[in-house]
């Protein structure tokens, strides 16, 4: 009768320490993939949020009143939270319209408030410089009583019009807060004519109910709503399987130079 001899040299005592390695990385493999199965049947059911999260603009244009040329420099700059801002220089009674948000809310929902977020400063306090917001649902034509913001700041400070119980005196529908109906008018007020005003973000986040599920297996969850799906959960699986055979890896082999000493 043949016998294979064994490819990798190794003794009996030393094939059996072998196998117990492999089964303990297999019963921790065979762990884990479970974990995932549990979170992802789940993950439908246990989170939720009731409002849409700060959502940028994608669009603007500069809007009648002043000089006609609302915030003429950089106007995509409050698009986005950075160092970078739209200005608009001399610009007491200049207004701006913003457009193109995306908020995601499901058919049927109904809007318990609506915020507005302005992140802005001026070149000096003087003449109580100060921006007015209105919301129009119809992507222009009508528009909502004006609310304005405390006087701003050579400093760039956040002020938030609108609450999670304000509809700014109106029921919204769901259409009317598309991204083609749904615009924001700033006008900038000053008693000084040489004010220059300097936009950074304009953001607006809807309180909704009822409330969306939000899918836990995300690793990059925004308020009120999922954004990645499951695939931080995969990427997060297959380094963890790689951690763990590098370590049984090193333990096989550490056991095994100090059998042959």
């Amino acid at each position: 009768m043949c016998r294979v001899g064994n490819p990798i040299g190794l003794s009996g005592q030393e094939t059996r320490k072998a196998q117990k390695v492999l089964m303990v990385i297999l019963a921790v493999m065979a762990g884990l993939v479970t974990m995932v199965g549990l979170l992802g049947a789940m993950s439908v059911c246990l989170v939720y949020a009731d409002d849409t999260g700060w959502k940028a603009p994608s669009a603007n244009a500069a809007d009648t009143g002043g000089d006609g040329d609302g915030f003429e420099l950089n106007p995509t700059n409050a698009y986005s939270d950075d160092v970078t801002v739209a200005s608009n220089i001399d610009g007491p009674g200049d207004r701006h319209l913003y457009c193109g948000y995306d908020f995601g809310l499901p058919e049927g929902a109904t809007t318990k408030g609506i915020e507005v977020r302005l992140d802005w400063y001026v070149d000096s306090a003087a003449g109580s410089p100060r921006l007015e917001v209105e919301l129009s649902w119809d992507g222009g034509t009508s528009w909502t009583d004006a609310k304005k913001t405390k006087n701003g700041k050579t400093i760039e400070r956040t002020h938030i019009l609108g609450g999670p119980t304000d509809t700014w005196g109106r029921s919204w529908t769901v259409d009317e807060l598309s991204s083609a109906n749904l615009w924001l008018r700033i006008t900038c007020d000053s008693s000084k004519s040489e004010r220059d005003f300097y936009l950074d973000w304009v953001p607006v986040n809807v309180y909704d109910d009822p409330p969306t599920a939000v899918n836990i297996t995300s690793f990059t969850i925004e308020p009120g709503r999922s954004t990645a799906g499951s695939q931080g959960v995969w990427h997060f699986l297959l380094q963890a399987m790689v951690t763990v055979l590098a370590i049984g890896k090193f333990a096989w082999m550490k056991r095994r130079r100090r059998d042959l000493v």
